[in-house]
């Protein structure tokens, strides 16, 4: 049994039967990395971990980014990026991506939606976190389309974006 920050579970770590993510900022002062980290580890796939790299306890519009899209009870997605937590709804045809820029300059993340057949056509509604600048804090935009199956989006340093994409099917 571990305790995490203080939380004891309700039942025993490997009793777990939904998806978990864990989002985990490695520079908290508040609850220490390796606790988080241990915690994943104990429980039983399918399961997620994301490193923000450089970000601390407080970093709740972050989490936000994470928490208010990818919802209980979707499927979390294998991705072969690190930095990119993938969830989908079949039910609700909704793909959540949420990616992290943990680099020290701006970059263009490009993610290749091939696997799904249907995708929408129009806009689709990101949110944006600067963890560098207090100028984005959980702000919306529907600003980004895509380009056959291809998604295409110029990230800052450090910023965190949300991509939901709606009338999405396997």
């Amino acid at each position: 049994m571990y305790p995490v920050c203080g939380l004891r579970p309700r039942s025993s770590p490997g009793s777990f039967t939904r998806s978990s993510l864990f989002v985990h900022g490695d520079r908290d002062t508040t609850c220490a990395y390796s606790s988080a980290r241990q915690a994943y580890n104990e429980i039983k796939w399918p399961k997620a971990f994301l490193t923000f790299v450089g970000g601390s306890h407080n970093k709740l519009y972050v989490l936000a980014q994470f928490t208010r899209h990818i919802r209980p009870g979707m499927q979390i997605l294998g991705t072969s990026a690190g930095s990119t937590a993938v969830a989908h709804d079949p039910a609700a045809r909704r793909l959540v991506l949420v990616a992290v820029n943990t680099a020290a300059s701006a970059q263009t993340i490009t993610f290749d939606l091939s696997r799904f057949t249907t995708l929408p056509t129009g806009p689709i509604t990101r949110w944006s976190t600067s963890t560098s600048s207090g100028s984005d804090r959980y702000v919306q935009r529907a600003d980004v389309g895509l380009d056959g199956k291809t998604l295409r989006a110029a990230f800052a340093a450090g910023q965190v974006q949300t991509f939901q994409l709606d009338g999405v099917s396997a």
